[in-house]
């Protein structure tokens, strides 16, 4: 849970015990430090700040420097998208076989049902039975 100094005076005025006031003083105190460095006359989010434009300054410049290090990683990158975009056709073709699969499956149950429809409505038990066996395998 997240306390400002404000909220931590306001809670201390409603507990009215030494206990309470001697807690508020510490946090009031946490804060304080905590937002100033005295050694820099700075605060924390000054310091935060400072840490993360140079961060990105740093990242910018390696990134400006035509050098070995950005054509490896540009090679490592291009690689990936190459290895992706295989990954991709692989998959797309796996899904077209197994679409095609499928559907010669459901004509073969077709055939084998109008056949056997055939059967039955001839009154032909002996070809009845045969179709059976090849559903059997």
């Amino acid at each position: 849970m997240a306390f400002t100094e404000h909220g931590v005076v306001m809670v201390a005025t409603l507990l009215n015990s030494a206990r309470a006031v001697e807690a508020s003083q510490f946090i009031v105190e946490a804060f304080v430090e905590m937002q100033a460095n005295p050694k820099r006359g700075s605060t924390l989010r000054d310091e935060t700040e400072e840490l993360i434009d140079k961060g990105l300054a740093n990242l910018k410049s390696r990134l400006a420097k035509a050098g070995l290090e950005n054509e490896e990683i540009e090679a490592r990158n291009l690689k990936f998208l190459a290895e992706a975009e295989e990954s991709r056709a692989r998959a797309a073709t796996e899904r077209e076989m197994a679409e095609k699969q499928r559907l010669k499956n459901q004509a073969n149950r077709l055939r084998l049902l109008i056949r056997v429809e055939i059967a039955m409505s001839d009154g032909n038990l002996g070809d009845f039975l045969n179709l059976l066996d090849e559903l059997g395998g």
